[in-house]
């Protein structure tokens, strides 16, 4: 559903007219960046609720998969330079 939202809302941006100043252009910027915190509550909001069903065997795991995401060089869950698939299937 989350990304659904971003996909329409990217569409409405490269349709939409470009900004003719700096000021139009920080306004939309701006909004993106709300939009980014409000998926980002949701999703933080999801991953409560999961996390709250893990064993402390599986957020040990879990907390160490997540610390590793985003990491420069790295592409996280995607799979990357460690080699590995990610949390993907196959995952031991």
């Amino acid at each position: 559903m989350a990304l659904a939202r971003m996909v329409e809302t990217m569409a409405e941006r490269r349709s939409a007219d470009r900004p003719q100043n700096a000021i139009e252009r920080m306004q939309r910027m701006e909004a993106m960046s709300q939009l980014r915190q409000t998926e980002m509550a949701s999703a933080r909001e999801s991953v409560e609720t999961f996390y709250a069903t893990l064993s402390d065997a599986q957020k040990t795991v879990f907390d160490a998969e997540f610390q590793q995401m985003g990491r420069k060089g790295d592409r996280g869950m995607r799979g990357g330079p460690r080699g590995g698939s990610g949390m993907g299937a196959g995952r031991s």
